[in-house]
């Protein structure tokens, strides 16, 4: 129901790792016209999404009661240092996030090949996805002699 608190579950890696570039929620989100709102943070509510190279950015919305911090996990893993976009950070136990302190275009990876799932997952209630963008991998051209 739109407006109101839903659970999303997955039994298993494939409902959350599904379709290419289709958002799965999974936790407790509030779904409007205009995007996903978290209704509980922490490990458990997440959005998956499966994509294929480039960089991937990310519009998002604090919550009322401020700032909220989005950690990122791609492929299961803290983002490298090299795989960080403008907006995203480490903190000190290498833990990568981004700090969502207005609604706006975030910066979450750098341009990459291959496969990969990201996982979003906010830490406290209230963080909104608007909408997920995706700038496709562009090799580097070399000029011939």
């Amino acid at each position: 129901m739109p407006g109101q608190a839903t659970t999303f579950t997955a039994q298993l890696r494939y409902q959350v790792e599904g379709d290419d570039y289709t958002p799965y929620p999974v936790g407790r989100w509030i779904v409007a016209a205009d995007g996903v709102t978290a209704d509980r943070g922490g490990a458990e509510n997440f959005i998956a999404l499966r994509y294929h190279g480039g960089a991937l950015g990310a519009v998002l919305g604090p919550g009322q009661s401020g700032p909220v911090r989005v950690w990122i996990l791609l492929d299961d893993q803290w983002l490298p240092p090299s795989a960080l976009g403008a907006d995203a950070r480490l903190d000190g136990r290498g833990a990568s996030y981004v700090l969502v302190n207005e609604p706006r275009l975030y910066a979450l990876t750098r341009e990459s090949t291959g496969s990969h799932v990201i996982k979003l997952s906010p830490d406290a209630p209230g963080a909104t996805f608007y909408a997920l963008t995706f700038e496709p991998f562009a090799p580097a051209v070399t000029a011939g002699p």
